[in-house]
């Protein structure tokens, strides 16, 4: 059985999507005397969660035993990492239909000489590290080991969180209830039950993103300033802003900076995003932006000398025509107004040798031309 909470935040570059999911194993558990349980392991299959581990716990349903200081539990997770959850605990208590939740978010840990509270929540409590009967992990210390929490020894400090916060939920998880003293059995009636919760943060954020035409081949560029958990870029267009069609996927690299080049076919208004798909699956998107593909020749523009030494000359018919030259990786290096005729281009101020995109923007025409500067 299965109950899912969901809650959101999205934002433009930052999405937080946090999923707390309850799964229960209602199958009653023998717990025999001075042996592992009945069912060992006891199984929950969690399946469909996206995200990492941010919070784990586990309730026990209608807990039985005339000597539940014998009793001990474990509990792996489907990548193999343990932790005890209970033993030692209440000497010389039995507990009739106990049912209780074991979580970091307990007030307090388990008593060892006193019995805790019907339907409470308590810390997981550790007076007692046994030798469970495989397949369960061993005590401290080996490999492959089970993590341990207090107070029984002053290393023993671990918890849900440092054991399980940022692994994959999703698999079978796995519960191992054994009982180590001679003379008392019980029952585990309404099985278990694991609170799980996850949330699925991607922080990859742009710090620029341009696109530029010439004639008909579109080059998109962008850096990020930061790439968590990204799987890979997707640059994407569209012809309505709505249905968005992928180009190509690339990997992330060490630089942060990228360029993608192809053939438009089309000629109008073209739309252009970044899809961005992390770990988990999720994606986010860059801002848009739109290019009018028009034939280039209707506008009057002129570039000289190419190769550039020194200056670069820009010759234009209309005023108030804005100019940008972009490098290779599409940073912007220079930007600034033209009036009608030919402007001068200090080039050899802020150009290094290499080649460089000049876009001419002229009211919704676009000139875009790669220069050379020797």
């Amino acid at each position: 059985m299965r109950k899912t909470y969901l809650l959101g935040l999205l934002s433009l570059f930052l999405s937080n999507f946090v999923q707390a999911t309850i799964f229960t194993n209602s199958g009653s558990i023998t717990i025999n005397d001075n042996a592992q349980a009945s069912v060992y392991p006891s199984n929950i299959v969690v399946s469909g969660m996206s995200g990492v581990i941010t919070g784990v716990s586990v309730t026990l349903n209608g807990m039985n035993h005339s000597y539940i200081h014998d009793v001990s539990i474990l509990l792996q997770s489907p990548t193999g990492e343990s932790l005890l959850l209970q033993s030692a605990c209440a000497e010389g208590s039995d507990v009739s239909n106990y049912t209780y939740t074991i979580s970091d978010a307990g007030a307090t840990s388990f008593s060892n000489t006193t019995l805790w509270a019907n339907n409470g929540t308590y810390k997981p409590t550790n007076y007692m590290q046994d030798q469970f009967w495989s397949p369960a992990p061993s005590p401290p210390p080996g490999i492959g080991t089970y993590n341990v929490p207090g107070p029984f020894t002053s290393t023993g400090t671990s918890t849900f969180g440092s054991t399980f916060t940022g692994l994959n939920p999703n698999g079978s998880w796995k519960l191992f209830i054994g009982d180590f003293g001679v003379g008392d059995a019980g029952t585990l009636s309404g099985g278990w039950s694991l609170n799980i919760t996850t949330a699925t943060v991607t922080s990859t954020q742009l710090k620029s993103f341009d696109v530029l035409a010439q004639n008909q081949s579109v080059s998109m560029f962008w850096s990020s300033s930061v790439e968590n958990n990204l799987v890979y870029y997707a640059p994407e267009y569209s012809l309505d802003n709505e249905h968005y069609f992928t180009l190509s996927e690339l990997a992330p690299n060490a630089a942060h900076n990228y360029r993608y080049t192809y053939t438009e076919k089309h000629q109008g208004q073209i739309y252009y995003r970044i899809r961005m798909q992390d770990i988990h699956g999720k994606n986010t998107y860059s801002t848009v932006r739109t290019l009018q593909l028009i034939d280039q020749h209707e506008m009057s523009i002129n570039l000289f000398p190419n190769p550039v030494v020194e200056d670069l000359m820009i010759q234009c018919e209309n005023s108030n025509t804005q100019m940008s030259i972009y490098d290779m990786l599409g940073q912007l290096v220079y930007q600034s107004s033209l009036n009608a005729g030919v402007t001068k281009i200090p080039a050899s101020g802020f150009m290094k040798k290499g080649i460089y995109f000049v876009r001419i923007q002229d009211g919704d025409k676009q000139f875009v031309q790669t220069v050379q500067k020797k």
